[in-house]
């Protein structure tokens, strides 16, 4: 079932560039994040990033891979549902989204990211049923 857009949501992206607004209708998950921290800062090379989860597909509730202390905790080797979308939170905000190549939203500013370790117990629980 598409992903319904709601009233309060539809204000929010009206505030967005035009260019932005225009791809609601297909990506209305990745337009809907982007109204909800386009307000927010750049980060900075002060900010500490404490973690970082990465979606690939528009309408996808569960991060591909997500990080923590520099630790990969989740790593999913699904197919992405739509690999013209890359969505990604950074200490829980949204920080980065491309949409068909192009970068629709980008906060990355000059922080620095950290060093990822990969845990291969986690990669293990990660990709074998439970």
């Amino acid at each position: 079932m598409a992903y319904k857009l709601s009233k309060g949501q539809l204000k929010e992206i009206e505030k967005l560039p035009l260019g932005i607004q225009q791809l609601k209708d297909k990506y209305p998950v990745s337009i809907s994040n982007v109204a909800l921290d386009y307000n927010l800062p750049r980060l900075t090379e002060r900010d500490v990033v404490k973690s970082i989860a990465i979606y690939y597909g528009d309408d996808v509730d569960e991060a591909d891979w997500f990080f923590r202390d520099g630790v990969t905790e989740i790593f999913n080797d699904r197919i992405p549902k739509d690999p013209h979308v890359i969505r990604m939170t950074v200490n829980g905000d949204w920080a980065y989204i491309q949409i068909e190549g192009r970068i629709v939203f980008d906060r990355l500013g000059n922080v620095t990211l950290p060093p990822v370790f990969f845990d291969i117990e986690s990669q293990i629980n990660g990709v074998l049923p439970k």
